[in-house]
């Protein structure tokens, strides 16, 4: 038998929940994890620190990420090309990320972290970043448009 099952979200905190399809015994048979969020809540994306030693670990957190199973993190030359829609890097209106130094993905989370590092995925560089300002900008699923932008941060000589 198929369904639909409406609920209201108005008294519901923002935070992560589970919907649980039981059967008869009460056993979960499917689940289905989903977010609530408040009207209006933006992505963000951040590093732990704003200065970093070549060759140190980058750390990043994202929140309210859309959770699009290809959402991706791109290290990128800190205001490179943003948001330039004349950038040689413009593809189908996703104008200004095609020059990625590295990346990762959020596996679909809606928050979370991760590092980048040794085992780092090559874009137009290899690990390690050389010094510079550098931003990361988190982007939707495998294309180039961003749904956030960290606060530019700094790797120096150590």
């Amino acid at each position: 038998m198929d369904g639909t099952l409406t609920f209201a979200t108005a008294a519901l905190a923002p935070g992560a929940y589970e919907a649980v399809l039981v059967d008869a015994a009460g056993r979960a048979v499917a689940r289905s994890p989903f977010w609530l969020h408040q009207r209006g809540a933006v992505t963000t994306v951040s590093t732990a620190k704003s200065v970093y030693k070549v060759g140190e670990p980058i750390t990043v957190f994202w929140t309210k990420a859309p959770g699009m199973k290809f959402d991706w993190l791109g290290v990128y030359t800190a205001g490179e090309n943003a948001d330039n829609p004349h950038a040689t890097t413009c593809s189908a209106g996703y104008c200004g990320n095609g020059h990625y130094l590295l990346y990762a993905y959020t596996n679909g989370s809606i928050e979370g972290s991760t590092g980048f590092g040794p085992g780092s995925l090559a874009g137009y560089r290899t690990w390690p970043l050389g010094t510079g300002t550098y931003q990361i900008r988190l982007l939707l699923d495998d294309g180039y448009r961003s749904a956030a932008v960290s606060a530019p941060f700094k790797i120096v000589q150590p």
